[in-house]
């Protein structure tokens, strides 16, 4: 790829990310929490090259998508109390608008991005175990659910709750009301049960 001396494939860069979430101590909060962020990141960077530089029909829709359930991913953690000091990252893979990834490079990619979504998915509960402010949990719990998002649109289910075409939701699914700021640890979802619950009084009336 073009001047890209520099500059790491981001196959790379997702499986870095994906190492540090298998060897960190969930147990520091501050570094985990980061490296969450982090990994959130990057895999938002891996998709967006994904739909610049492969089949745009296919993962257009993706990271149309995914981007908000990133983007709201990446400021929920940034608001963990562990994290005082801001910080930022410099993402930038190897690729750009010139070039292409065929579609062997492009599958590979979209399958380490959904290896990191679950790596995240299945660390944010080991964090919230052990985080000690109450403000750090929620986090936790609000980031673990918009990891689960981020699975559903690159298994492609397309379940993101920014998605306007979503209209049905299968058992167990989870409704996020907001975007992951100013929720406690009952509030901002409601489960499809609840909606079940509703239709069985209407047909007892």
């Amino acid at each position: 790829m073009s001047g890209d001396r520099g500059r790491r494939p981001i196959g790379d860069l997702l499986d870095e990310v994906e190492q540090d979430l298998q060897e960190l101590d969930p147990a520091d909060t501050l570094v985990a929490l980061r490296a969450v962020w982090h990994a959130f990141c990057v895999t938002g960077a891996a998709g967006e090259l994904l739909s610049i530089c492969a089949d745009p029909d296919t993962y257009g829709p993706l990271w149309a998508n995914a981007e908000p359930v990133v983007s709201t991913a990446v400021r929920t953690v940034e608001t963990a109390p562990s994290l005082k000091a801001s910080f930022s990252t410099e993402i930038n893979p190897a690729g750009g608008p010139g070039d292409r990834l065929d579609d062997q490079a492009a599958h590979e990619v979209h399958r380490r991005i959904l290896k990191v979504a679950a790596t995240i998915h299945a660390y944010l509960p080991r964090v919230a175990e052990e985080a000690r402010r109450e403000g750090d949990w929620q986090v936790c719990r609000q980031a673990e659910v918009l990891a689960g998002e981020l699975i559903d649109v690159y298994e492609g289910r397309l379940r993101s709750f920014l998605n306007p075409w979503r209209t049905s939701f299968g058992p167990g699914t989870i409704r996020i009301r907001g975007q992951g700021h100013g929720q406690g640890r009952g509030g901002g979802t409601s489960a499809t049960k609840n909606t079940n619950k509703k239709r069985k009084k209407k047909r007892k009336r």
